[in-house]
């Protein structure tokens, strides 16, 4: 292969090849005159900015950014005559109510005679996807955060309820367990979700949450010839900032049932439904029958005052909800009465 040609020949073929780069970086090319206030572009300079012809004043591309975008121009020009050399500059643009970004990388090329900047060229290309990239790593950053802090703040709570509720070390060792378990499995539904529809503050469904923290007590640790019954509604969620709050409640009801309850009884019921209640609001029942119960006596009594009772009313408040319950020796009916974001429900 021959190398390039020299002369005309030699200058065209290196313009044909900037210009080979540029269309396949979806660049555009700009040249800017520093003494005249004006700027030349090429085609997709022109498409970038919406602007019909290739020269243009330097205030018709002000006109197209947003007021931060003007602004960063006007510095930018104080920059070059500060002697900044090179630069790159990213404008929000507004076409047809849609914003946009496009950065610019550029250098200045020719000083006057007073060595005063009087050119400068470069690219610009279209950056909003990356940009839209950036600002949903922010917020899920952000969101991290915010629940990060969220998990040692409950890790406290919880702390403190153990101080002011009675009950043995070895219960509450086993209530943190519990709880730090649904902790988990909260953090791992509303992660996965949120990068599933790159949303940080996404609505969790909640038969979805119901139906993930109740399944290692219905399966593997409840007693044999339990009868287990779920009905979950199909449209109801909650936002993602609830969610910790709930599945604590359901691991916390689920490890009474499994100490004291159906689930730790054979031949056990237990049946959790969701009611609509209007279209802002649900009911979760919680309705247990334990084959030989007696909820009255016993260690089951705690559960009134104990640990359980106190992060009940806890999580519910948390919700913004209300609780509702009924402890017989025939078992126990729990209704928790709470908000919902969004819903689809008949």
């Amino acid at each position: 292969m021959g190398g390039f040609r020299g002369g005309a020949d030699h200058h065209h073929d290196v313009a044909a090849l900037a210009r080979i780069a540029l269309d396949a970086g979806a660049m555009g090319g700009w040249d800017w005159d520093l003494s005249s206030h004006s700027v030349r572009g090429d085609a997709t300079w022109q498409d970038l900015f919406r602007l019909e012809g290739p020269v243009h004043p330097i205030s018709a591309v002000l006109d197209k950014v947003d007021p931060s975008g003007a602004e960063a121009l006007r510095a930018l020009r104080k920059r070059i005559f500060a002697r900044e050399r090179e630069f790159t500059v990213e404008l929000r643009v507004i076409h047809d109510g849609c914003p946009r970004w496009i950065a610019l990388r550029g250098s200045v090329t020719e000083r006057d005679a007073a060595s005063r900047p009087s050119r400068a060229f470069g690219v610009a290309w279209d950056v909003s996807e990356r940009k839209a990239r950036d600002e949903q790593e922010t917020r899920l950053l952000a969101e991290m955060d915010h629940r990060v802090k969220n998990s040692f703040a409950v890790m406290e709570a919880l702390l403190n309820l153990g101080k002011a509720a009675p009950g043995s070390k070895h219960d509450f060792a086993e209530m943190m367990r519990a709880q730090v378990h649904a902790m988990a499995q909260a953090h791992a539904l509303t992660t996965q979700l949120a990068k599933e529809r790159n949303d940080a503050d996404v609505a969790v469904p909640l038969d979805q949450i119901i139906e993930t923290t109740l399944a290692p007590w219905t399966a593997a640790a409840r007693a044999p010839n339990t009868a287990v019954d779920l009905r979950t509604e199909r449209g109801a969620a909650l936002p993602a900032r609830h969610v910790p709050a709930l599945t604590m409640l359901l691991s916390e009801l689920a490890v009474n049932a499994l100490k004291y309850g159906a689930l730790g009884s054979r031949g056990g019921q237990l049946k959790v439904a969701l009611t609509p209640d209007g279209t802002e609001h649900i009911t979760l029942h919680w309705s247990e029958r334990p084959h030989e119960a007696n909820f009255t006596t016993g260690e089951a009594a705690g559960f009134d005052e104990g640990f359980g009772s106190i992060l009940i009313q806890h999580c519910s408040s948390v919700l913004d909800g209300r609780v509702t319950k009924t402890l017989t020796p025939r078992g126990l009916d729990l209704a928790i009465t709470f908000p919902i974001v969004q819903t689809s429900l008949a």
